[in-house]
């Protein structure tokens, strides 16, 4: 386990407000809307530039009224008056580093957290590549942390994982998720999938449980960290099929 300083401020990022993100965004929403003090102290920002689809409606948090709206913004108009929050969001693809570093607040005791729930490689590469190149160019920014999350579904097994990356001024306490899966490295372009997400989902409603799953799992994380300054461990499994979740403290050497 890792304690974390008590830092004044969280900047979370949201990346793909989709199968995963969107449920996320609901449960985070709740944890800092109905907190006063978190309210005050905490920033949620969401980014996707995709927009809603008839598919999306049986797995992911829209309704029908939202079918051609962009997701972000549903997403964040709806919780903000909901939680009585600000939410925030940019409606666009991630397609370089600087896109996710054009997003850090280096606002002084603010803590950067980029939770990545993205469906391709390519972004993942970029949100990967984004914290390892971050430069502190004071120590106003105490540190960075990503929150890399994932999830496969088939008809006997749904499961995943969530990788916790994180940077201080002075070092990296946990190597990003390509230490541990390096072909996120590899897709130099987004592949275009026989069928999509949705579209897989629609044949098999029980996927649903893996991005349940994956958006619980990383929750949890970030309740332990804005809650009690902890991360409990840098890689986690999940088993949607079996009910099984393990947390790892993977050994790098």
């Amino acid at each position: 386990m890792i304690e974390l300083k008590n830092y004044s401020s969280y900047n979370i990022i949201i990346v793909g407000v989709g199968g995963t993100g969107s449920h996320l965004t609901s449960f985070l929403s709740q944890l800092i809307g109905n907190n006063k003090v978190y309210n005050m102290k905490h920033k949620v920002l969401l980014v996707d530039g995709d927009r809603v689809e008839e598919k999306n409606l049986r797995t992911q948090k829209f309704l029908e009224s939202d079918v051609g709206k962009l997701k972000a913004e549903v997403l964040s108009d709806r919780y903000s008056a909901v939680f009585g929050m600000e939410i925030s969001y940019v409606d666009k693809y991630i397609s370089s580093k600087e896109d996710i570093l054009k997003l850090l607040d280096r606002s002084y005791g603010t803590t950067n957290i980029i939770v990545s729930c993205v469906d391709n490689n390519e972004a993942r590469k970029y949100i990967d590549q984004a914290f390892n190149d971050f430069e502190f160019t004071n120590h106003n920014c105490p540190g960075i942390i990503v929150i890399d999350t994932g999830n496969s579904g088939s008809l006997d097994e749904l499961t995943g994982q969530t990788v916790i990356a994180y940077r201080t001024h002075d070092e990296i306490v946990l190597p990003s998720a390509s230490t541990y899966f390096p072909q996120i490295l590899k897709d130099e372009e987004v592949k275009e999938p026989t069928a999509s997400c949705g579209e897989i989902m629609l044949e098999n409603i029980q996927n649903i449980g893996a991005n349940l799953t994956s958006a619980v799992t990383t929750f949890n994380i970030l309740n332990n960290i804005i809650g009690f300054n902890k991360i409990t461990g840098d890689l986690h499994m999940f088993n949607a099929t079996t009910i099984e979740t393990e947390s790892l403290k993977v050994n790098i050497e």
